[in-house]
């Protein structure tokens, strides 16, 4: 008699919750309603959420772009559940967000259940996604924005505290700017007082960064 393979019958291959709707929900936590998310991004999370499914075969310590990709380029085919390319990112349709109402309650409580089947310490092994983590952590508490606010004194925080905050400069695209916070938001997020800086700093310097910019330019140049 043959034995059963232990990888497709371990709890995180049940076909009850598919990849396209793992992805879909992971998308939708990257803010993929509103912007399109780059590749590497909606695999990473993805992988973390279930590597068991997201990565390569024999290294699960490796998330697996292209499956990833394959899932999205499928959902855009075949149902209109995403919009977007691998070369300039996902974004979710109307379709894609209603999918993930329906199907969100019951991605989660998989991912909770057997999200780590296995897992082998991925994490761990990686190294880098940990260390590197904790040092970008180390310097968001540590920056003049998060120093300044964290102080009372969010009436000093200046422009350029806000493109040292979100890692940015004036020459970069706008979409550069979304995705460095979304990035920042997604690492933040139990830290109550950097959630609170993050979103400070995007209501007054995040639809307006450039224009401030130009303006103490001039102001500097003696044009204004």
């Amino acid at each position: 008699m043959t034995s059963p393979n232990p990888r497709v019958t371990r709890p995180a291959f049940d076909t009850t919750i598919s990849n396209t709707d793992i992805v879909l929900v992971v998308l939708a936590d990257l803010g993929g309603g509103d912007r399109l998310v780059d590749i590497e991004e909606v695999a990473e999370a993805a992988w973390q959420s279930v590597p068991a499914r997201f990565s390569w075969p024999r290294h699960q310590q490796y998330p697996d772009l292209d499956a990833v990709d394959v899932t999205l380029r499928a959902a855009k085919k075949n149902d209109g559940l995403v919009t977007g390319s691998k070369k300039d990112g996902w974004m979710l349709t109307c379709a894609g967000m209603q999918r993930v109402q329906l199907r969100d309650a019951l991605v989660r409580s998989f991912i909770t259940d057997f999200g780590n089947a296995g897992r082998m310490d991925n994490r761990r092994e990686r190294g880098g996604l940990d260390s590197n983590a904790v040092r970008r952590l180390e310097q968001l508490r540590t920056s003049a924005a998060a120093v300044k606010h964290r102080a009372g004194n969010a009436g000093d925080i200046i422009v350029y505290d806000f493109l040292t905050f979100f890692a940015i400069n004036q020459y970069m695209p706008d979409r550069k700017y979304l995705a460095n916070r979304q990035a920042v938001e997604n690492l933040v997020r139990d830290d109550p007082e950097l959630v609170a800086t993050a979103r400070l700093l995007h209501d007054r310097f995040g639809g307006n960064y450039k224009a401030v910019l130009q303006q103490a330019k001039d102001v500097k140049n003696g044009i204004a």
